[in-house]
């Protein structure tokens, strides 16, 4: 699994993931994502999981979340 930032692209554009590694986010481990360097939303970790399988995790978040 990834645990530096990470850029997926998604519909041509570049979307950054960066781990969260302080304050709530030691609890509940998450990525911040950000989109034309705008805040857009947390995706959570799932441990143990390839980066090919976070990319695929990753464009599906933001079909969710963007349509």
């Amino acid at each position: 699994m990834p645990e530096g930032p990470r850029v997926v692209v998604w519909r041509g554009e570049q979307v950054r993931f960066e781990r969260l590694k302080t304050g709530l986010a030691e609890r509940s481990p998450a990525w911040a994502v950000w989109r034309r360097g705008e805040f857009i939303g947390t995706m959570s970790v799932a441990e143990g999981e390839t980066t090919e399988q976070f990319d695929a995790r990753c464009v599906r978040w933001l079909a969710a979340l963007l349509g």
